[in-house]
């Protein structure tokens, strides 16, 4: 199954938040299974008429923001398709490129090499930030190690922005592998703003307030909160660098992602997705995706719930209400539009009429 990822880029608006998070969508005869129905009316309260309509063929979107700086999107759709092609979609979306918005694509190999990271190159914006940068006032989001920066790079000599891209993909490998033998405990912590900021602990934060993971799949839980002694039968993981252009600036971000099949539950597929970094506005990220097949062979349909947590810097100040209602507004109307574009994708690739 082709399926043309290009024609259907997410729109910046919803991209934004929904960094490498998806969904995918199905208009079938098949009803949505109970715990989804339940999820979606009694947890994320929508309304029985939008259940009517996920099961009428149209995407449904809930987003919320608040003074926090946090966004949260929670989105259904179904697709007249198989889970199996819905993973082969999922699997393209995660690597895929397209040189206008999602400029760069790398996955870090076990252990972390510095060839994983040979295509990335910082903006010269945000090598003149570095340039400047001073612990609690940065326009690039950094830790420890501006000292080091400067000990490193000679920024009056001809190759300078080369020996700052140099130092960042050191320092991008060198922190991946203290991630992957440490987990939350190797994570950054953000000194580029007045208040120091620490990524484990918003990571804690959005994976406790989590409730419909905890209850949905509590492995997958268990492993994120203790990775890496933790171990999962039936998944896969790996860790991916993005640079990727969602409309304001290129952001650089590092993503552990997790695909999940549990053994107790062959119907599901499950995609999990930690942000351990970003360059810019984010201050912590997780996403889950969960692929259901409800159909049959003869009708094969598959239901897509996704649930995804930001926080972000962007949201609050003098103007953050104005702002979280206008975001609000741009990402709904971004997530139907893309969660369409995905469907309609799927089923054309299916051979649905």
């Amino acid at each position: 199954m082709a399926i043309d990822l290009k024609a259907r880029r997410p729109r910046p608006a919803v991209a934004a938040v929904f960094l490498l998070a998806a969904a995918t969508q199905t208009r079938a005869a098949a009803p949505a299974p109970k715990d989804v129905a339940d999820y979606l009316l009694k947890v994320a309260h929508f309304a029985p008429d939008r259940i009517a309509s996920l099961e009428a063929g149209e995407p449904i979107v809930k987003v919320a923001a608040d003074n926090n700086g946090e966004v949260s999107v929670i989105g259904a759709v179904r697709i007249r398709t198989t889970k199996e092609h819905v993973q082969l979609y999922f699997d393209e979306l995660i690597k895929f490129e397209d040189g206008v918005v999602v400029l760069r694509v790398g996955r870090f190999t076990s252990p972390p090499a510095l060839a994983n990271v040979g295509r990335l190159q910082l903006e010269p914006g945000d090598i003149d930030a570095l340039k400047d940068c001073k612990p609690g006032d940065c326009d690039v989001k950094v830790g420890a190690g501006i000292a080091e920066l400067r000990l490193a790079v000679d920024f009056s000599a001809r190759d300078a922005n080369e020996q700052v891209n140099a130092f960042v993909r050191q320092r991008l490998v060198d922190y991946v592998k203290k991630y992957t033998e440490q987990g939350d405990a190797g994570l950054v912590t953000y000194t580029d703003q007045s208040q120091p900021l620490s990524l484990a602990k918003q990571w804690q934060g959005l994976l406790a307030g989590s409730a419909y993971l905890h209850d949905y799949a509590p492995q997958l839980a268990r492993f994120l909160r203790d990775y890496p002694r933790a171990t999962l039968p039936g998944s896969q993981d790996f860790i991916q660098w993005t640079k990727a252009d969602w409309g304001m600036k290129p952001v650089v971000t590092v993503s552990h992602i997790v695909m999940y099949k549990d053994p107790a539950k062959p119907d599901r597929l499950g995609v999990a997705t930690k942000q351990i970094y970003a360059s810019h506005f984010y201050e912590g990220a997780f996403s889950f995706a969960t692929a259901i097949d409800a159909g049959t062979p003869e009708a094969p349909t598959t239901y897509v719930v996704f649930v995804s947590r930001t926080l972000t810097d962007l949201l609050r100040g003098a103007l953050g209400g104005m702002k979280r209602k206008i975001t609000s507004g741009q990402i709904m109307k971004g997530a139907e539009l893309t969660l369409q574009q995905m469907r309609d994708g799927l089923e054309k690739a299916a051979g649905v009429q």
